[in-house]
Order: structure tokens, then sequence, then C-alpha cells
């Protein structure tokens, strides 16, 4: 994939069960002042992402995937681009174009880590993980980052080093979880920040939708914190 000029922000957002979202994300990107590409991709080949959305403008990118993929796809994307920071938002929640601007602006601050706007505590209990989810209106440091992440390259290929330390060597294999090796990808713990009140779409907890209410979700995720904590 064609690079971006250094500094330039590369917004990496994907498509699954929710194509009616994703015009309303576009839009707000396409309005932030950090925006300089977005690359959509549609994970879900049994829908055709171009009824949904405008892909008239120049700054987008539409990637019709020919097979089903899980969202480690946003990272497979990011590490062939050649953009220092990238942005993904995931597609239940809106963001505005100043709470997205205001994002960008964390992580060039401070690019040593991973930022987000949502996240959650992960606490071993004698031989158990206590989470603590959903945090959010919260400004400081968290566990895990969820929703929307700002990272750089150098998370990009430390994300894909983690992951073979963790045995997986295709990303199809990874499972639920890409967002805990991200957030294991900075220098140190990553930044949760207080945006202001956030909106999401109400099928955020749907089952049959929203992925954490799937079977085995957190089991699958705690394994991963587990082994990536004792690094």
């Amino acid at each position: 994939m064609p690079g971006n000029p250094d500094g330039a922000v590369t917004f990496i957002l994907l498509s699954y069960a929710r194509p009616q979202n994703i015009q309303r994300i576009i839009d707000a990107i396409m309005k932030a002042e950090s925006c300089d590409r977005i690359i959509l991709s549609n994970n879900n080949p049994h829908i055709d992402i171009l009824k949904y959305i405008d892909p008239a403008p120049e700054v987008l990118e539409v990637i019709q995937q020919r097979e089903k993929w899980e969202p480690v796809k946003r990272f497979v994307i990011a590490r062939e681009c050649e953009s220092e920071f990238f942005v993904c938002i995931d597609d239940d929640l809106f963001l505005t174009s100043r709470q997205i601007d205001l994002l960008v602006e964390q992580l060039r601050a401070d690019p040593s880590v991973a930022h987000g706007i949502c996240g959650e505590r992960v606490q071993l209990v004698g031989k158990r993980y206590k989470l603590n989810l959903g945090i959010t209106n919260f400004s400081g440091e968290v566990d895990v980052i969820n929703r929307a992440y700002a990272f750089t390259r150098h998370h990009v290929q430390q994300f894909f080093e983690l992951m073979e330390y963790l045995g997986v060597q295709d990303p199809r294999q990874l499972g639920r979880g890409d967002d805990i090796l991200l957030s294991f990808s900075g220098a140190g713990r990553p930044r949760c920040h207080d945006l202001g009140p956030l909106e999401g779409c109400p099928t955020s907890d749907q089952e049959g939708i929203a992925l954490w209410r799937e079977k085995g979700f957190f089991e699958q995720r705690v394994k991963k914190f587990g082994k990536l904590s004792r690094l």
C-alpha cells in the first residue's frame, strides 16, 4: 500500500456487522484536522459495503475482503502502510471530530504508548484474574484500551512480535484479544483519556452482533493477558 509522509495519520476502520454506522464515522474523521487518509476494510464479504457509504472522497480507500476477517485485520493493514501514526475506531463508537483530534494530540504528545478513550483493568486475585471493564471518562493508565486506538508504527511492529511470542504465526489464528496485544506493545501501560461524553451504538452489547457477548470471549482474553504479563 502507498505510504504517507512522516507524521501523517492513517485511520483504519473495519466493517463487519454494523455497515449502517460506517458513513457516520467516516464523516466525523473527514472533518477532523488530523485526517490524512482513511482505509476501510469490509471484513464481511457477505455484505456489500459500497451500498452503505459514499466512496468518493480521495482520502478514502475501500478494501472488500474476499473472506471473513477478525479485528486483527486492522494491524495487518497497518503493517503494510508507511504511516507513522494510526487511529482505529470500532464500528459501534461515534466520536466527534474534535474528540478524534484530541486523541491524536495525546498520541503525538507521548508516542511511547498506545492511547484510547475506554479501557479495562486486570488484577490477579489469588490465582484468578479480576476484570474491571468499561472504564470511560477517565484520564490515566489502564491495562487494556478498547473501542478506539491511537498508536504508532513501532507499536505495530511490537504487536506482531508479541503475537509470535504467543505462538501465533497466522493472524487469523489470534482469536479475541488484538487490543490486548496493542496494549502491551508500548514502553508502558496504555493511557486512557477523558474526551467528554461518548456516544455508542445501541448494538454495542447486543448478542449476535457484539463480539464480547460470544461464548469464551473473556476466557480467551484472560489467557493472552496472563501470558503477556509474565514477559
